[in-house]
This record gives structure tokens, C-alpha cells and sequence, in this order.
């Protein structure tokens, strides 16, 4: 497996970038990656930021 992961020197959570093909058929169908949000508008500035 091949594996990058990016820390931020403030904290916060760790992304990680993983290569396993084996891996990846279990996880589909499930969102692996998100981002909880407490409205419509959080999510469009979010969206606008990004």
C-alpha cells in the first residue's frame, strides 16, 4: 500500500491519501470523506471558499 498523509502544524485532523485497490471495492458506496455544516448558507460559503 502506498500512503501520503498531511498533518497541520495547528492540529486538527489528518488527511490521508491511500493507494489499495483491494481496499477501495469495500469502502464503495460509503461517503469516505465529509463535512458536517449547520446550515445552507454555512455550505455556500463553504462551497464558495473551496
Amino acid at each position: 500500500m502506498i500512503e501520503v498523509v498531511l498533518s497541520h502544524p495547528a492540529g486538527g485532523p489528518d488527511l490521508a491519501l491511500r493507494l489499495a485497490p483491494d481496499r477501495a471495492g469495500a469502502a464503495a458506496g460509503f461517503d469516505c470523506f465529509a463535512i458536517a455544516v449547520p446550515d445552507s448558507v454555512a455550505i455556500e460559503a463553504l462551497a464558495a471558499r473551496l
